[in-house]
């Protein structure tokens, strides 16, 4: 009330979703691009039907109107048809003590067509006790498809120069290194 700012959550086909669902986050205000310059395509692509631009961010609306962001749609990896987060994964993996940082990427698999490989960097550690304290943890609070299939650790990552993990060189390299993309 006394904004002119609305916002929806959207499922892939543009349907509204309803207080608690997940999907992407749309706004439609004054303060929005209206469009492409010369780029209908691009528009079409940008914004629903109804006008809201769509943010490329997943989240949801709660009961009292207050807006949760989860991730960035590009990062969701599609594990068995299964939405995974990896922001989540890389939030509890970082709980664990020791750890100081990791990031989560999507592997192939067979059988689930992704998995999560999980970077991670670690103070001091017994290597296979840490293994098994990160997969305990995973195991205890994420859904299973949400649990690492393998987990590499290093000794730094990658950072943009935002001093945030660039998980793009990270996808990249292993793609690269799985015979996935041409060096």
């Amino acid at each position: 009330p006394g904004t002119d700012f609305d916002f929806i959550i959207i499922d892939e086909d543009e349907n509204h979703l309803q207080r608690g669902e997940i999907g992407q986050i749309c706004i439609k205000s004054p303060a929005t691009m209206l469009h492409y310059f010369n780029n209908e395509e691009a528009t079409k692509k940008t914004f629903t039907k109804d006008g809201y631009l769509k943010t490329g961010d997943l989240g949801y609306i709660d009961e009292d109107g207050f807006i949760f962001f989860k991730q960035r749609q590009k990062r969701v990896i599609k594990v068995s048809g299964v939405g995974v987060f990896p922001s989540e994964i890389e939030q509890l993996v970082g709980s664990v003590p020791g750890v100081t940082n990791c990031c989560a990427i999507s592997i192939p698999d067979p059988k689930l067509v992704h998995a999560v490989k999980l970077f991670v960097v670690a103070t001091y550690f017994d290597e296979e006790g840490m293994r098994r304290t990160i997969m305990d943890t995973c195991r205890k609070y994420l859904i299973r498809w949400s649990v690492p299939k393998e987990i590499e650790f290093v000794k730094e990552l990658p950072m943009t120069m935002l001093g945030k993990v660039d998980f793009n060189k990270l996808q990249i390299a292993e793609d690269t290194k799985r015979g996935l993309l041409n060096e």
